[in-house]
């Protein structure tokens, strides 16, 4: 017994001359059923809309899933799985991945790394005036922030003045890593 096969696009309809669709016409149909739809779809969904066969759409997903970051500016694609089906939604990007790079760091650093306390600019100023000694103290004015730093041991007073302990001195120099718009706001020793 002998069985004809026939090709799938031919019993849908939809055949090209060569029977075929190419795999960047196959990925550009999902996109568009996807951007126009704007609903969720399975895998298999997608496949029904767009009169591809089911690999050909899991392909084409994988694809554009990977290389999202490149291309997509403006959706992502979400992959969800529920009742172990796959789930895919394009959605529009919204949040922090709507604005360019240079200002999602300067979200990202305001948000985990505030200004800096006062402290830390009593701090960083004795290491910019190079206080690292009895003999380059500084005289400060004293209050309150100063004692806490005296108690605290990361600063030591002399009848000088002031001057960074070893504990202070690392102190300042990881503060002007993470805070490195302090080294042009260097002060005159006036102001403390």
């Amino acid at each position: 017994m002998k069985q004809k096969l026939v090709n799938r696009s031919e019993r849908d309809g939809n055949s090209t001359e060569a029977g075929r669709t190419s795999f960047a016409r196959a990925c550009e149909t999902v996109m568009k059923v996807l951007a126009e739809q704007q609903k969720p779809f399975s895998i298999s969904g997608i496949a029904r809309e767009s009169r591809l066969h089911r690999k050909t759409v899991e392909k084409c997903i994988e694809l554009l899933s990977n290389l999202e970051s490149k291309w997509l500016d403006d959706y992502r694609l979400a992959l969800h799985t529920v009742d172990n089906r796959k789930i895919i939604t394009l959605e529009r990007r919204t949040g922090l991945l709507s604005y360019p790079p240079e200002i999602q760091k300067l979200i990202l650093r305001a948000r985990h790394f505030p200004m800096p306390s006062n402290e830390i600019y009593v701090i960083v100023n004795l290491y910019l005036w190079d206080a690292k000694s009895e003999k380059k103290a500084v005289k400060l004015e004293e209050n309150e922030v100063v004692e806490r730093l005296v108690r605290h041991g990361q600063i030591v007073r002399s009848k000088a003045g002031f001057y960074l302990s070893e504990e202070g001195t690392t102190i300042a120099e990881g503060a002007l890593e993470l805070y490195p718009f302090l080294k042009q706001q260097k002060p005159g020793k006036e102001q403390f």
